[in-house]
């Protein structure tokens, strides 16, 4: 039983590794901008999102093409809305981390 645990966990490290690996390598190319471009949203639509769950109103989202993004707001909580940009990235990535360990694993 424990060698069936520890394979699991060499498959896993494996997979990080083969995941990680072309993303540290390929990053600045061209071949992962559309990954980038996705995460600049969801950095953007996290502002966004807490500036409605603050009572703020949203005036602006814009994304750009070379990587950067703003919102422009009225009202709601400037240190949520702040801070949720990082925050709410990270929670995506967890979220779209967490759907793709359990499509996986139901595939296996």
């Amino acid at each position: 039983m424990i060698w069936s645990t520890n394979r699991e966990a060499l498959n896993r490290l494996v997979m990080l590794l083969i995941v990680l690996c072309p993303l540290y390598f390929f990053w600045a190319g061209p071949v992962l901008y559309p990954l980038r471009l996705l995460m600049v949203f969801f950095h953007e639509a996290s502002h966004a999102i807490a500036t409605i769950l603050t009572g703020g109103q949203m005036r602006e989202f814009v994304v750009n093409t070379d990587l950067s993004g703003h919102i422009i707001r009225n009202g709601g909580s400037s240190f949520l809305i702040g801070n949720a940009g990082y925050v709410g990235a990270f929670l995506w990535g967890s979220l779209l981390g967490t759907f793709a360990t359990l499509w996986y694993s139901r595939a296996m």
